[in-house]
């Protein structure tokens, strides 16, 4: 089950990964030929304003949201194992014991 986890949330940041590059490329693609385009017909210099970044694209907030699911998955296969429950248990119970 673990190894089902760790293999799943490895394809989904590795698909997250190249992605983002591709959204990168046509973004800065669209930038350019916007910047140009706008310079062509302002007689401007057509430099690209390095600050005006769009943000993340919907598949790469889509990506997100499954890679942070499956590290969600991650973690609780980890948390309902045996071998580290009395290692937290034991963590919180001394920070609760503190005060």
């Amino acid at each position: 089950m673990h190894a089902t986890i760790i293999r799943t949330m490895t394809r989904a940041l590795s698909l997250r990964w190249s992605l983002g590059a591709r959204a990168a490329a046509r973004r800065a693609a669209l930038s350019r030929a916007t910047s140009l385009s706008t310079a062509s017909c302002a007689g401007g210099t057509g430099e690209n304003d390095p600050g005006n970044e769009a943000g993340m694209a919907t598949a790469e907030y889509a990506i997100g949201t499954l890679s942070a699911a499956a590290f969600a998955g991650l973690l609780l296969a980890i948390m309902r194992s045996g071998s580290l429950r009395g290692v937290l248990q034991g963590l919180i119970e001394s920070a609760l014991s503190v005060g």
